[in-house]
């Protein structure tokens, strides 16, 4: 389960897609518990590169409320 994890969120395949934010954070969530990463910096990094480009976007460019890159809670 650990390895299946692990590849799922190395691998480029996995994305938001068609998924609302909530859905995608709560299938991440699963997955970073299986993958036992513990780097908060890395879970960001990760659940960011997943997300759709807008919404990358609208992150990247907040001005006030962004949550900083290894803030793995917000």
């Amino acid at each position: 389960m650990e390895t299946d994890a692990v590849n799922a969120l190395e691998g480029s395949l996995y994305y938001q897609g068609n998924w609302t934010v909530d859905d995608y954070l709560d299938s991440f969530q699963i997955l970073t518990l299986d993958t036992k990463y513990m780097n908060p910096w890395t879970l960001v990094v990760k659940f960011r590169q997943g997300l759709k480009l807008n919404i990358q976007s609208q992150i990247t460019t907040m001005l006030f409320g962004r949550p900083a890159d290894t803030d793995s809670e917000a």
